[in-house]
């Protein structure tokens, strides 16, 4: 693929999905396998199944067993950019098929695909819809090793059923963690929506103090994710109008 596509401008890509020029694939870089045995891999992963991560290679399509990988290193797939702000029906249309080719595969882009997809059940209000796709989240991601998106999209459908403790308890350790090595636990733009769920989830706790420190974080460190920065800002603005004395502990 020439690199001159690579960089088309989001709106043409919203367009082109609209119309169902783009499928899943397109807009793709090179995919690099990391094996447990220090050998690496590099082509196109098209799909995953079993188990197995199939890898296109110039010789041919082979399968891979995820257990034998150590890191995947995945273009992310332009549709999840231009589905950002994208209408439910253009999510559901467009993320399907490529959670179909590829949930279960441990990478942070397709427990995000699958919580964009909920959220757009959600939105439709189909209520048994949404339930079904955070219950695969939930069978597919919840081990320890799981993506972090995996594990905010978790407690986010933790905190829609009202379920807060829970919510904290899958959002806590990642929060120590991120506190503890900001670089080490996921890229910056996760870490603006997991910080902004933190203090959704602390606020529905009574604790807005705390709540306060979390949505400044994703503004003032984490602010690669703009949507999720306006979210945070909008959370600050409401907090400090309630509580004008608010600071931070």
């Amino acid at each position: 693929m020439d690199q001159a596509v690579v960089r088309v401008g989001k709106g043409c890509l919203i367009v082109a999905l609209a119309f169902g020029f783009l499928l899943p694939g397109f807009l793709r870089a090179d995919d690099t396998l990391y094996k447990k045995d220090g050998s690496l891999l590099t082509g196109e992963i098209t799909q995953f199944q079993g188990g197995n991560i199939m890898l296109k290679l110039p010789a041919g399509v082979i399968g891979v067993p995820v257990a034998d990988v150590a890191r995947i290193d995945m273009t992310v797939p332009a549709a999840m950019a231009a589905t950002e702000k994208a209408s439910p029906d253009l999510v559901q249309s467009t993320l399907q098929p490529l959670v179909d080719q590829y949930k279960g595969l441990p990478v942070p882009w397709v427990p995000m695909a699958m919580a964009r997809l909920a959220d757009a059940a959600q939105q439709k209000g189909d209520t048994a819809k949404t339930a079904a796709i955070y219950a695969d989240l939930a069978s597919l991601y919840s081990g320890p090793e799981s993506p972090i998106a995996a594990k905010i999209a978790l407690a986010r459908y933790a905190l829609i059923q009202k379920k807060v403790d829970e919510a904290l308890a899958l959002l806590q350790p990642i929060v120590a963690e991120v506190k503890k090595a900001p670089g080490s636990a996921a890229a910056a733009d996760s870490l603006g929506s997991l910080f902004l769920l933190n203090g959704e989830v602390l606020e529905a706790k009574g604790d807005t103090a705390a709540a306060y420190e979390s949505y400044l974080t994703t503004v003032t460190l984490f602010n690669q994710n703009e949507a999720s920065v306006k979210a945070a800002q909008q959370k600050i603005a409401s907090l400090t109008g309630a509580t004008p004395a608010l600071q931070v502990p």
